[in-house]
């Protein structure tokens, strides 16, 4: 594990696990721009405490694990996480920006086939985390056929690459 230090934190993600009362978050440091995943997962009561949402700053004490297994290189200890409070809409811009990814394929640093919808097992990546720009032209938000309730988005990438996945 890398030296924990104090980190000053925007949330970019969060996960809401359908089983559980964890969230997956992501948060990118506002001087680095490195990605963490503080594992173990906060609970939603934390969550709610430390007004944890998209664009929340926090400051924290926040190192890379030395044990992780790709793909999840993010993943991250943590201690003393506070709320310090919400970016400004050129901020939260500008992070996201620094972080984005032409294609899914060039985010995780991979060729994907058509179709693809799963970084095989084995296979190396660069991340797990990516942040891709896709024009309102390519995004479709939609109720699930199969499970009525949840809500999926659609699109495709600068590169053509189609894919379907959960919010």
């Amino acid at each position: 594990m890398e030296k924990i230090k104090v980190r000053k934190v925007i949330i970019t993600d969060l996960a809401r696990f359908s089983y559980d009362e964890e969230v997956c978050v992501a948060a990118v440091d506002m001087n680095t721009g490195e990605c963490f995943r503080p594992i173990p997962y906060l609970k939603n009561i934390k969550c709610a405490e430390l007004n944890i949402q998209p664009g929340s700053i926090l400051e924290g004490d926040l190192a890379l694990k030395s044990s992780t297994s790709n793909p999840h290189i993010e993943d991250s200890d943590y201690t003393k996480l506070n709320f310090v409070g919400i970016a400004t809409a050129e901020q939260f811009k500008s992070i996201l920006e620094s972080t984005l990814s032409h294609s899914i394929a060039s985010g995780f640093g991979i060729d994907i086939d058509i179709g693809q919808k799963h970084i095989p097992v084995g296979e190396i990546t660069t991340c797990s985390i990516i942040t891709v720009k896709v024009p309102p032209s390519q995004l479709s938000i939609h109720e699930d056929q199969y499970k009525p309730g949840k809500i999926k988005a659609s699109f495709t990438d600068e590169s053509g690459h189609f894919l379907v996945t959960y919010l």
